[in-house]
């Protein structure tokens, strides 16, 4: 009888339960329900601003244009997916000096009211440090002296120590047999006084409120002046920028890179290093047929967001209509300025070329020059004699003077997206409108002479450096030169006499004698360069080490190197086997070494220190490129470039990829926003690109 109650109770609480659970089905249900709205309602909102963004043409596309609208879109999403961050950085920094204005005037920053700076086209360098200006910056109210927002911070903390000094030509000249091993001339000419000696520059003067006056003459500036805040842009514009950028990046997502290569154990690559457990020792080398699909760019961006360069092969299989032979190009060249001139004056051809030996540059006759590339030249002594000629045309455009080889060269170029320099998608440099300055990105052409054994002094060689840029380098003609048994036996001599030299030198100096590292035994897969390319996480310890030894190497005239500012801007240093193999023993970094074959393409990312050596007579043809991928690397080059010298090879801001940044990332809210292809004015709002 007692039993019964409670088997009541058991099954009163089972209902209660399954009541409960029922209940809580529904609610899931009414949650999913409402959650489903929600998704509908946004959808249909993004889907009303789409539309109501778009022009009805931009809409009424063919089939063809629709295809071509994708892939403008698709670049425009990789954009701004890539920029964003180094847009708010830009912003960031901005709205720094413009919180300090606010202080200093005692109003909310976004009362400050700035004048708008009248040098809207142009390239506006800061007279401290010489990089570029976007935006905001200070211009003094008695003269034309302006300074960055990073200066005016550096110097209201105290820490502007920059250009200081100039870089004087270091080297001396001791004579042609010097280079060769013999004893320096009696009137060689001394080297300019040390580099160290700054230049006693007059100290910035900041009122009590550390205000910022015009610096003396000395400085660039007049001495009487305050420096005020201007402005490029229109007020506030990059700002309503990356609200719309940050509004679309949220809006359309980015497409998946590939996670994992197989071409690292097959398929298209490359071995060209050997590091123990290495997943990065082979490179991705497609053939150019093989270049056009999606699944290849993807393949591509892989490995370049990795810091990677990528070779291509089959490269002038679409350059062919074309001759690339430089005695060709020459003429054709001397023609067209020919035709161009008003006035046909008969002048003396020359040609500036570059001695490797001396590292001095001569001018030659065209023919002498030409022979030699196609059949080699010596000194008196049997030593092959290499020249070069570096960005030719120097003073011509390449597309001007010989408009035919650019447009084939630029047709035929793999990864067009990246590398066309008119209608790339993902080269920042075509984002720029016509009224503004460009950067000179080529194509140049690089003609020299070249040798298959190492001599060690005097090579055809491109020294360690680091580009502006990221660049695709094209192997389009070679002459095979090869070296008399005779040579080889004087060559042979002659580098025990350098040797002999380097020895007395260093027990001069008080040196440690250097331990002669026995390189591997040469050899040669039948390529024309051969090249060297450094990993970017590796470049500090190359830095260092090039800073070590770096009296160890010779650069003009053969002198040594005793000055060293940045070793991979100075373009000093060449690393032969031997030094390749001490830094590989000593610092753990090995290059990626391989040999660049006729017909083939270099991709080398910004940031990789390389060099290159001709192996035999060597006509390429280079382009630089800007890739969202590498952004930052591109910003960390501009700020090596504040600290170099005032005259250094290296220190002009020739890119001015912050005004690429910014203009690319209103040309996508434009892409994504209308459909239609359009760029930014000056000021920072957008206007239709023609």
């Amino acid at each position: 009888m007692e039993g019964t109650p409670a088997s009541g109770l058991v099954r009163r609480r089972r209902i209660m339960t399954m009541r409960q659970r029922e209940e809580e089905r529904v609610a899931r249900r009414k949650e999913e329900e409402i959650e489903a709205a929600r998704q509908r309602k946004v959808t249909q909102e993004r889907e009303a601003r789409k539309k109501a963004s778009s022009s009805t043409s931009a809409r009424s596309l063919d089939s063809s244009g629709s295809e071509s609208q994708k892939r403008r879109k698709n670049n425009a999403v990789y954009n701004i997916h890539h920029l964003l961050p180094y847009l708010i950085k830009l912003n960031r920094e901005q709205f720094e000096e413009k919180l300090f204005e606010a202080k200093l005037r005692g109003v909310p920053p976004k009362e400050i009211e700035m004048k708008k700076s009248n040098c809207a086209l142009e390239r506006v360098s800061c007279d401290a440090c010489g990089t570029s200006i976007l935006d905001l910056h200070r211009r003094c109210n008695n003269c034309e002296f302006e300074l960055c927002i990073t200066c005016c911070q550096e110097i209201r903390a105290g820490k502007i120590l920059l250009n200081q000094f100039s870089a004087k030509n270091q080297y001396r000249d001791r004579g042609a047999g010097y280079c060769h091993g013999g004893e320096p001339a009696k009137d060689e000419t001394a080297p300019e006084p040390k580099e160290e000696e700054t230049i006693k520059l007059s100290p910035w003067s900041l009122s009590p409120k550390r205000e910022i006056f015009c610096p003396g003459p000395d400085r660039r500036g007049c001495g009487k002046g305050k420096l005020v805040l201007m402005r490029m842009f229109k007020a506030g514009g990059l700002k309503q920028l990356e609200n719309r950028v940050r509004e679309l990046a949220g809006e359309y997502e980015l497409a998946k890179q590939q996670a994992r290569c197989e071409c690292k154990d097959r398929g298209p690559s490359r071995k060209a290093a050997h590091r123990d457990a290495g997943r990065d020792n082979r490179l991705f080398c497609p053939h150019i047929k093989d270049t056009e699909s999606p699944e290849a760019m993807r393949h591509f961006q892989h490995h370049w967001s990795k810091g990677e360069p990528v070779l291509v092969r089959g490269v002038l299989d679409r350059m062919k209509r074309v001759n690339w032979d430089p005695a060709d190009m020459w003429h054709r060249a001397k023609r067209a300025k020919k035709s161009s001139q008003e006035e046909e004056e008969e002048e003396e051809d020359k040609m500036d070329v570059l001695d490797c030996l001396a590292g001095c540059v001569g001018s030659v006759e065209p023919g002498l020059f030409l022979d030699g590339y196609r059949t080699g030249r010596a000194y008196e002594n049997g030593w092959p004699m290499m020249w070069k000629l570096k960005d030719w045309p120097p003073e011509d455009r390449f597309d001007e003077i010989l408009p035919h080889h650019a447009k084939i060269y630029s047709a035929g170029l793999p990864f067009q997206p990246y590398t066309n320099p008119k209608t790339g998608g993902l080269n920042l440099a075509t984002s720029l409108p016509d009224d503004v300055v460009k950067p000179d990105l080529g194509p140049k052409s690089y003609i020299a002479y070249g040798c298959r054994q190492e001599l060690g002094r005097g090579d055809s060689v491109t020294k360690i450096h680091l580009d502006i840029a990221d660049a695709i380098n094209v192997l389009v003609h070679t002459e095979e030169v090869e070296l008399s048994e005779e040579q080889r036996i004087n060559i042979k001599d002659l580098k025990r006499k350098h040797d002999e030299q380097d020895r007395t030198e260093e027990e001069a100096r008080g040196k440690k004698i250097r331990q002669k590292v026995n390189a591997e035994p040469e050899s040669s897969q039948g390529g024309g360069a051969l090249w060297d390319i450094f990993r970017r996480e590796d470049a500090t310890k190359l830095s260092n080490y090039l800073r070590k030894y770096h009296q160890q190497f010779r650069h003009t005239h053969c002198d040594t190197v005793e000055t060293v500012y940045n070793p991979l801007h100075d373009e000093t240093f060449y690393l032969t086997k031997a030094h390749k193999k001490r830094l590989r023993e000593e610092y753990g970094v090995e290059a990626w070494t391989f040999e660049q074959k006729e017909g083939e393409a270099v991709f080398v990312p910004a940031g990789c220190p390389h060099q290159v050596r001709n192996l035999s007579s060597c006509t390429k043809v280079a382009m630089d490129f800007v890739s969202p991928e590498n952004v930052g690397q591109f910003l960390d080059l501009t700020e090596d470039f504040r600290k170099l010298p005032r005259n250094h090879r290296a220190k002009e801001d020739k890119l001015e990829v912050k005004k690429m940044i910014v203009h690319t990332l209103c040309e996508a809210v434009h892409v994504l926003e209308s459909g239609s292809r359009q760029g930014t004015g000056r000021d920072g709002s957008s206007s239709s690109r023609s």
